[in-house]
């Protein structure tokens, strides 16, 4: 099980989960890296994030990719923002969840969620106004005076030279 997580002010997160484990809040947001926060740390087991992102970016959804359908992306994790606007794609190194590439930034404003398909695409949904003019298919599927909700799927030929 994976949390992804907003900090207060700073320390966005990925937190592993395990049953009975103490990831700190609200005493400690994001790793042990200022004193009060080490004291706590070393008194009491305090599990550090996988992924911890200061400045924040307001992560809103994260994806694991297990299927086959794209082999670049398998066992690698995507990472829909709010505040950047972007997707990150991440993979395990050494046991840390690193980040690799950014892509799509401020092509559809704040991404709200990710998901797959039976078939192994990936669908993006954001809320946004205008559409982009980047060369990732879309279609819209929703269109108010309220909402505009983008569905975007997104794959690996679409997203060279960015």
């Amino acid at each position: 099980l994976i949390a992804i997580e907003h900090g207060p002010k700073t320390d966005d997160e990925i937190n592993i989960i395990n049953r009975g484990a103490n990831y700190g809040w609200p005493v400690v947001s994001g790793m042990c890296d200022d004193s009060l926060e080490s004291a706590i740390c070393t008194t009491t087991s305090i599990i550090e994030p996988w992924v911890n992102w200061t400045p924040t970016i307001a992560p809103g959804t994260i994806l694991y990719y297990g299927h086959q359908r794209y082999p670049e992306w398998t066992g690698r994790y995507f990472v829909g923002t709010l505040k950047e606007t972007d997707l990150r794609l991440l993979e395990v190194e050494n046991g840390k969840l690193e980040e690799k590439v950014h892509f799509l930034d401020q092509k559809f404003g704040r991404i709200r969620d990710l998901c797959t398909s039976p078939d192994g695409r990936i669908f993006l949904i954001t809320f946004n106004k205008i559409p982009s003019k980047h060369l990732v298919n879309y279609r819209p599927v929703l269109d108010t005076n309220f909402a505009y909700e983008l569905l975007v799927e997104i794959f690996p030929d679409s997203l060279k030279g960015i």
